[in-house]
This record gives C-alpha cells, sequence and structure tokens, in this order.
C-alpha cells in the first residue's frame, strides 16, 4: 500500500494537486480493498464506519486514481463501473458470468499472441486492450435449460 501512496502522491504533485487527508483516507481504503469493487462500495464503507466524506469526494478521487493508472475502471455491462487495483499487478483479462455476475480473471499467452497478430495484421499497434468475455459460469448454466434466446444480454 505504501508504493501506492507514494505514485498517487507523486501523481498529484506532477498535477499541482495535495494529497489531502480525504484523498489519503479515501486512497488507503481503496489499495486494502481486493477484487473488484464499485464506487458505491467505497462511500458505503465509509458510511458504515461512520466517516464523514462526501460522495463526490470518493468519485472524483477515483477519477483521480484512474487518471494516475493505479486503478483500472472497467464496464461490465452493468450500468455502473467497477473498479480493481492495476499497480504492480500484471495484465489479465475477463470472464463474466450474465446471470449471477461472476467475475474470473484469466491470462492466456495463445490469445495475446493472437491479439497482437491481428493488431499486426491491420497495421496497427496496440498501447493497451481489454478483453472481457461474456456468458454462464458452470453453475449458472447447469441451471439453464438449452436456451437460443442466451444471445440476448438479457439475463441478469
Amino acid at each position: 500500500m505504501e508504493a501506492e501512496l507514494k505514485a498517487f502522491k507523486d501523481f498529484l504533485r506532477k498535477k499541482t494537486l495535495k494529497l489531502t487527508t480525504q484523498r489519503t483516507v479515501i486512497a488507503k481504503r481503496i489499495f486494502r480493498t481486493s477484487g473488484h469493487f464499485s464506487a458505491e462500495d467505497i462511500v458505503g464503507a465509509f458510511r458504515k464506519d461512520r466517516k464523514a466524506i462526501s460522495k463526490s469526494t470518493v468519485y472524483r478521487t477515483l477519477d483521480l486514481l484512474v487518471e494516475g493508472n493505479l486503478l483500472e475502471a472497467i464496464d461490465f455491462d452493468r450500468g455502473y463501473r467497477l473498479y480493481e487495483r492495476c499497480h504492480g499487478r500484471s495484465h489479465h483479462d475477463h470472464l463474466i458470468c450474465m446471470r449471477c455476475r461472476l467475475i474470473v480473471e484469466f491470462c492466456n499467452d495463445e490469445i495475446e499472441s493472437l491479439q497482437d497478430q491481428v493488431a499486426e495484421s491491420h497495421g496497427f499497434r496496440t498501447v493497451w486492450h481489454t478483453h472481457k468475455i461474456f456468458g454462464l459460469c458452470s453453475s449458472c448454466s447447469d441451471s439453464v435449460d438449452a436456451n437460443p434466446s442466451l444471445g440476448s444480454r438479457q439475463l441478469s
């Protein structure tokens, strides 16, 4: 967490912004959080702890952490973004269950290589990418009869 906090402080300094007490409290909470989380998860944690930190301050701090490459904001087709820490983490992709919303992180060197080949064949130089596969996890697919309408994105 200390390395992430230092990186955040350095990023803010470059933007001529300060690491305020509230930004520090928010950043520390986030840097202790594992997995994927929403802004509302962070706001709710502060409410539960009875800490007087406004929702807008949480959202602004999240935006700064994303801009500083300490968090990644990901759209999992839920109507809001989820975040995950990315400082010091290796790249990974996601499998998302459309029914129970399970998120599974995975790495696959073959997929990475194929993506690079496709980009190169089209004259692209990859800067970054995200790969999300939407479907049903084994638990949810076992409980669903074969149904051709599953591609309708209307499962949740």
